[in-house]
């Protein structure tokens, strides 16, 4: 078994009609009428009975010569499973042989691109989506642009927003386990007698001889003994952050639940995510067998923390 991590995030779909509404003495004001979950859902079935070829879509702006594909792979009454590609310099990359380290170009034909892609779960309830975060993968905007290159002569819109949590100290409160902080801090130049050598590196005449600083800024760390939590009480988590807060910046926060793999937060607008443990056969060759994998542990982990997911949603 090969056990990989990836990161699961969670995003809205909306989609809205455009209005202008004129001005005497300024510019036309553009006004966004969202649209209703089963309007939203209704384009979508339009687009998976009648815009599809072999179960793709391509996801291109005017003028763009780039371009996504869309390609459903599963759907039915409550989700839409499918995964987002984009074309990628095959030169890049090559296969090689484990054991004679022999070097072999990627064969492709004419009419063929080398894609890089990863996988989305379309709640059709919510509209929520869970996306595998992918480097090289194409953005998740690209989903709301499916919405405006199909209706956009009916001024449709579609827009994609990260489900964030604004304050992420209640939240972090709640969990299990408060791991690893990590934070910037700025003090003044001139207040060096609070700078010494075990700090900086630097000896005080040292110190003091640089010219044109404009401040000195230290990074701080609270490492934490491996899955034990440095508060006693989840109480105390509130009071020391609220603390950090006044002067630090950039705060970083590890945490998780019982029976969750730990990750990073941020303190603020801190985009609401979850690592996600995949175990992939290396012998399997059942292609669509892997992709189904896939589907039930993106479901599985979305259905474990949908509560929490709309809680932070416009839903």
């Amino acid at each position: 078994m090969a056990r990989t991590y990836k990161s699961l995030h969670f995003h809205q779909l909306s989609m809205y009609e455009r209005r202008f509404v004129k001005s005497k003495d300024q510019a036309d004001e553009q006004i966004k009428d969202y649209k209703t979950i089963e309007q939203i859902d209704l384009r979508f079935q339009d687009i998976l009975q009648n815009h599809l070829i072999n179960g793709c879509l391509k996801i291109q702006k005017e003028f763009d010569p780039d371009h996504t594909t869309l390609e459903v792979l599963d759907s039915n009454a409550d989700f839409i499973f499918g995964r987002m590609g984009k074309e990628r310099d095959m030169r890049a990359f090559h296969l090689r042989e484990t054991e004679t380290y022999k070097s072999e170009q990627i064969a492709k034909k004419e009419n063929q691109i080398f894609e890089v892609f990863t996988y989305l779960l379309i709640d059709r309830k919510t509209y929520i989506v869970c996306y595998l975060q992918e480097t090289s993968a194409p953005s998740i905007l690209k989903l709301g642009e499916l919405i405006s290159n199909i209706y956009k002569t009916e001024e449709l819109f579609g827009e994609v927003s990260s489900v964030s949590v604004e304050d992420a100290i209640p939240f972090l409160g709640g969990k299990d386990v408060i791991g690893n902080i990590t934070y910037k801090t700025t003090l003044p130049p001139s207040d060096s007698r609070l700078w010494n050598e075990e700090i900086t590196g630097l000896d005080r005449a040292t110190y003091e001889s640089i010219e044109n600083l404009k401040n000195v800024e230290i990074t701080v760390k609270l490492v934490a003994e491996r899955n034990k939590s440095i508060f006693p009480t989840k109480g105390l988590f509130s009071k020391v952050m609220e603390k950090i807060s006044a002067t630090g910046k950039k705060i970083k926060v590890m945490a998780k639940n019982e029976g969750e793999l730990s990750q990073e937060h941020l303190l603020e607008n801190n985009p609401l995510t979850k690592k996600v443990s995949f175990d992939f056969n290396q012998n399997l060759q059942d292609y669509r067998a892997i992709q189904m994998d896939i589907f039930d542990q993106m479901k599985r982990v979305y259905l474990q923390n949908k509560e929490e997911v709309l809680k932070y949603c416009k839903v």
